[in-house]
């Protein structure tokens, strides 16, 4: 009696292919490039010691909760604002703007006041199409982060928000 052979088909192993797409996608991750989306343009100050500027050698806007702006302390409307700057910065181009947004304020109203800066600069320096924030005609808008802030305050005699 004669046994009968099984016959096998060839089959290609498969049990590491799982392996081999995962490296197929860490390689692709690694090697592809991501498009980067352009936010709002800040002109950052040149390369310098950092030093504080004094208070009364900026523009310091305060963007209170309820929507009310204070410039340099004064209660100001959100049109008064661009001459109020011009006649400032007019004087003195170096002149830094800070604006100040509290934490439970609308992120509106500093993009409004945001762009009435931006507004002012371009009509003040037209020639400015390009937006190269390595021009020197530029205003220098600053938004202080939460440590900046927070330091402020010590120095300015434990004065809180």
């Amino acid at each position: 009696m004669r046994l009968q052979r099984k016959k096998e088909e060839p089959e290609i192993p498969t049990c590491s292919m799982a392996d081999i797409a995962f490296l197929l996608i860490v390689l692709f991750m690694i090697t592809s490039t991501f498009a980067v989306s352009k936010g709002i343009l800040f002109n950052l100050p040149k390369e310098a010691p950092a030093t504080l500027a004094r208070a009364e050698e900026a523009i310091y806007i305060h963007i209170l909760e309820d929507g009310a702006i204070l410039v340099d302390q004064k209660p100001m409307m959100i049109r008064e604002i661009q001459e109020y700057v011009r006649n400032k910065v007019e004087i003195n181009r170096t002149k830094p703007v800070i604006i100040h947004c509290e934490p439970n304020a609308l992120y509106a109203n500093m993009v409004d006041v945001f762009d009435e800066l931006k507004q002012l600069e371009f009509d003040m320096y037209p020639e400015n199409r390009d937006d190269d924030p390595t021009n020197d005609k530029h205003i220098n808008i600053a938004i202080p982060s939460r440590k900046e802030i927070e330091a402020w305050s010590e120095l300015l005699g434990g004065v809180s928000e």
